[in-house]
């Protein structure tokens, strides 16, 4: 697998994908993530901020954005405390159109080789990003909320 910047013209498949991640989830009985986020104006933010990408071979096969500096969202942590005050990477909206495994641990994979102290979030209930998350290394450090609470 082939981890590259998106261009404009994936839009619509990066879409596509995010609404792959939303039945998935659904389909776990995971019903209050990713109602209308993300979405293409967030693709397209992420996208002029060079922080969009995509994994492909012959298509592209998954989506996240990525980016090394503060997350504001993880300036409160409750219930815990962050590993390491250092500069970190972010990784965020991990989608995947279902087609292969191992979406993720490429993900996670390419974000480490960038900078070696990585946070990630996910939500309560999404408790297959929680499995990958765990098989991958990261430990769980404590509850943040993100703007829309």
């Amino acid at each position: 697998m082939r981890i590259r910047l998106a261009r404009q013209e994936d839009i619509p498949e990066i879409c596509h994908i995010y609404e792959l991640a939303r039945e998935h989830m659904r389909a776990e009985g995971n019903t209050s993530q990713w109602k209308k986020y993300p979405n293409e104006t967030n693709a397209t933010e992420d996208l002029e901020n060079q922080a969009l990408y995509v994994v492909e071979e012959k298509e592209i096969l998954g989506v996240f954005s990525f980016f090394i500096g503060e997350e504001k969202n993880y300036k409160k942590i409750e219930d815990g405390a962050w590993r390491k005050t250092e500069p970190y990477g972010t990784i965020h909206q991990v989608a995947s159109s279902g087609e292969k495994r191992g979406i993720t641990k490429s993900c996670f994979s390419y974000c480490l080789e960038q900078i070696p102290y990585l946070r990630i979030d996910t939500h309560e209930n999404n408790l297959s990003m929680q499995a990958a998350l765990k098989s991958f290394g990261f430990q769980y450090c404590g509850i943040i909320y993100v703007e829309d609470g």
